[in-house]
């Protein structure tokens, strides 16, 4: 029957279930902090913060004949020769003053920052070290050449109270965990507190912690070209000439283009800095 309309074929559903895939979900990530360097360079009269393992026994080679130790912490310290050893079981940063026996004003500070890492060696260096000692071996009753001498000027920590000391260990100590010190009063920079640490150095968002008998600053430290920066501490100078009683960088392992550090200054301000070099005046009496 060429009338009668032709009913198409059916479609079969298939009943069977579907299957859907739900996106895997991916561990969170745990931040990765890289670990300083092996080799730390400070000078006297300077901080360095390094980062040291807990649970395990750390060892820091200093270049002092006869290093001697001084803290308020509950870290273990041993000395063997010129090898210093440290223990501790707590996360809280701790501050080692040490000092060589054969020069008084050679004391270095470190503060250590424990972390979940392996047992770590670390050795420091001491710019100007071996001309101090050729200077005091050669005339022990002339004063050393300026030049032997650090840029930054010196605070004689083993001279001073012990007031003192303990306010600038706990400050390094806050400050390193991002917090404010105690008795201190958070504020932002001034024009006089700009922070300058060489032509290939960013400083930027300078704070700074009004207290006594400190003053602290804190900025952030990073590379203006491609290449990663190794930070010297000593670089650093303010614009107002006042006394700096130690700088730290935190983490101090080179800074790498995009990435920042923090920058820690503890100021004296009981101390009057150098005076100002006056400019030459021009002819007319003009400056």
């Amino acid at each position: 029957y060429p009338d009668e309309p032709r009913l198409a074929r059916p479609t079969v559903l298939s009943c069977a279930p579907l299957r859907m895939q739900m996106p895997r979900q991916r561990p969170p990530r745990t931040p990765y902090w890289p670990i300083g360097p092996r080799t730390v360079t400070v000078a006297p009269g300077n901080n360095v913060i390094l980062e040291l393992a807990i649970d395990h026994l750390n060892r820091i080679v200093t270049p002092f004949r006869q290093p001697s130790v001084r803290t308020v912490s509950s870290v273990s310290t041993e000395i063997d020769g010129s090898v210093l050893y440290v223990a501790t079981a707590e996360e809280t940063p701790a501050t080692l003053y040490i000092t060589d026996a054969d020069d008084a004003q050679t004391t270095v500070a470190l503060t250590l920052a424990p972390r979940r890492v392996p047992p770590r060696e670390i050795r420091l260096l001491v710019p100007g070290l071996e001309s101090r000692r050729q200077a005091a071996g050669s005339s022990s009753g002339v004063a050393q050449s300026e030049a032997t001498l650090p840029d930054i000027p010196l605070i004689a920590t083993w001279r001073q109270p012990q007031h003192y000391i303990n306010e600038l260990t706990q400050g390094f100590r806050t400050l390193a965990l991002g917090e404010v010190p105690s008795g201190y009063r958070k504020r932002g920079g001034r024009s006089g507190e700009a922070i300058h640490c060489g032509r290939d150095v960013r400083v930027s968002r300078v704070t700074a912690y009004d207290g006594q008998p400190l003053r602290f600053l804190t900025a952030k430290v990073g590379a203006k070209g491609d290449t990663p920066v190794v930070l010297d501490e000593r670089q650093c100078r303010l614009h107002k000439q006042d006394a700096l009683a130690a700088v730290a960088l935190w983490p101090s392992a080179p800074v790498n283009p995009g990435a920042e550090a923090t920058l820690i200054i503890a100021i004296d301000d009981s101390r009057e800095g150098p005076p100002a070099t006056p400019k030459p005046k021009r002819a007319g009496g003009f400056r």
